[in-house]
């Protein structure tokens, strides 16, 4: 008998597979990937009141205060909502006609789980019949050094 619990004893120790909580995978480096805008990006005659933009991954909207830009500015603040795996861009004010609008979103736009950043996402549309061309040619350097500016987002106002 004493030789049936030695080897039960020593196939519970020894027999069972060791137990490790599961890696889960490499992680995500992908930035959320944008799978639909309505109404479409880069539209004209745009008359909607929200913009809902679809993504294939949960998201998270980062300091939108400081991080998005809209041009030209609007008086009352654009309000951001999300829902499921959308954004949705509510805008609280009549638009002005045959204007068009830019909302780059900087570093707001990051997916929910590890923070990967959608750089500079940029939604346009104007209210008019055509776009704006929203180019203008010259060279941005630093007053003190003299030195090219990177990264920098330049808007001319009236």
């Amino acid at each position: 008998m004493k030789k049936g619990y030695w080897a039960l004893a020593i196939l519970t120790l020894f027999g069972c597979a060791q137990q490790v909580a599961p890696t889960g995978g490499p992680q995500d480096e992908t930035p959320p990937k944008i799978l639909s805008e309505v109404p479409e990006n880069l539209n004209t005659n745009f008359n909607a009141t929200e913009v809902v933009v679809s993504f294939d991954e949960f998201i998270q909207l980062k300091n939108p205060a400081e991080q998005v830009l809209i041009s030209p500015p609007l008086q009352k603040p654009v309000s951001y909502t999300l829902k499921k795996k959308s954004l949705v861009i509510k805008f609280n004010q009549e638009l002005a006609q045959n204007t068009t609008y830019t909302l780059n979103f900087g570093e707001a736009i990051r997916d929910n789980n590890e923070g990967n950043i959608l750089a500079n996402y940029t939604y346009v549309f104007s209210t008019g019949a055509y776009l704006d061309s929203m180019e203008i040619k010259g060279k941005l350097t630093d007053a003190i050094t003299q030195e090219p500016v990177k990264d920098a987002l330049l808007m001319l106002y009236k």
